[in-house]
């Protein structure tokens, strides 16, 4: 499924109710930085059965982790798949001493989804060791496409058929030529 045709939204999974800065004067990214302290207002609590919306509406600012938080505006403003939101929400609270998420690199990626989301569908995630987001599309063992999200640069490999294209370049290189490649790998899932 590919993030234009989602009738689900950001908004309508934890409800179209005020933001925490509207209710409580405080914004989760700008107010709290990097030590997230406050709670989400009961205003935005949801009593509906589905997982996800429990997930989120039961989550206080305080035990949001850390990539979540300094991110909220942005994944709200994206209006993410709720299955990539979940996953997010997952590989971000599963933090490890060695596997924790950081921020740079969802923001990076979040960056990078706003330039292609038209134009894909959800990718596989994952958190390498380092903490950088790793997201793979996959049509087949010839046809594949991963990206890393790192500080300098999203480093990239491309297998389509027998050709391989590897490298880093900023987001919106990277960006810019997947959409424009003839075989559409940003659109491949199993």
């Amino acid at each position: 499924m590919t993030n234009s045709t989602s009738t689900n939204s950001f908004s309508t999974i934890i409800g179209s109710q005020p933001s925490p800065a509207q209710t409580t004067g405080v914004s989760l990214p700008k107010a709290i930085g990097t030590s997230p302290v406050a709670t989400v207002p009961p205003n935005m609590r949801t009593t509906s059965a589905a997982p996800l919306r429990a997930s989120v509406a039961h989550t206080s600012a305080a035990s949001l982790p850390t990539a979540i938080a300094d991110n909220w505006g942005k994944i709200g403003s994206l209006n993410l798949d709720p299955e990539m939101l979940a996953r997010i929400m997952r590989l971000a609270a599963a933090a490890g001493a060695t596997r924790s998420l950081t921020s740079r690199s969802l923001n990076d990626f979040l960056d990078f989804w706003k330039l292609v989301r038209f134009s894909a569908t959800a990718p596989e995630l994952t958190v390498a060791p380092d903490g950088t987001l790793y997201a793979e599309w996959f049509k087949s063992r010839r046809q594949r496409l991963d990206l890393r999200f790192t500080p300098r640069a999203v480093i990239f490999g491309l297998i389509d058929g027998n050709t391989i294209n590897e490298g880093a370049q900023p987001a919106e290189i990277v960006a810019a030529t997947l959409k424009a490649h003839p075989s559409k790998p940003l659109r491949w899932s199993i």
